[in-house]
């Protein structure tokens, strides 16, 4: 290394470095061996029930003749088992208890075409309008079924709604086709 005006230290690194790596997985192997073996996992005692009882054959009972002539008669003595069983009643269904369905439930596409109406009105004047000024001076629950009916004509693309930040106000505007068609 010295002849050649330098000294290359790259050889020996590398076997520096190899020369480690062999060092240290031996004795990780070493160390290994020297942990002890873990114990086998521990077996789960299995509970037994108890023998089941078996029923008795007919060999190893003495049943005469007139033991069994005996106990049908009994049975046939019985009531209850010489009535002819009725055919059980038919199982009707409970009656469907109509609720008292609102007008607004039973007509909702013409509560929507209402709206739709108001809307239009209301953007002939100012072409945005807030949603405030469509539900001023209503009760809560019009107000909600108000809301729901101006979700509908969104969802149909008919009007276009969006809010400047999370829990602010909610603007309606017709869509661009719309107006102009409103306006001709």
């Amino acid at each position: 290394m010295g002849g050649r005006g330098f000294i290359d230290f790259s050889a020996s690194g590398i076997a520096l470095l190899s020369s480690a790596i062999l060092y240290r997985m031996k004795s990780e192997q070493i160390l290994e061996l020297q942990e002890p073996p873990k114990p086998p996992p521990e077996k789960v005692a299995a509970v037994l029930p108890p023998p089941i009882q078996l029923p008795y054959r007919f060999e190893y009972t003495s049943t005469t003749l007139e033991t069994l002539v005996d106990a049908l008669e009994e049975l046939f003595q019985n009531k209850a088992f010489l009535e002819a069983p009725s055919e059980p009643p038919p199982i009707t269904p409970e009656p469907f208890v109509l609720r008292d369905l609102d007008d607004f439930l039973i007509d909702i596409d013409r509560k929507i075409e209402d709206m739709y109406d108001r809307i239009l009105v209301l953007t002939a004047q100012n072409e945005v309008i807030r949603f405030s000024t469509l539900v001023q001076g209503v009760t809560r629950q019009n107000a909600i079924r108000s809301f729901l009916l101006v979700l509908f004509l969104a969802s149909r693309g008919s009007i276009q709604l969006w809010q400047d930040e999370d829990f602010g106000e909610m603007f309606i505007r017709l869509p661009q086709e719309r107006a102009l068609t409103y306006d001709a």
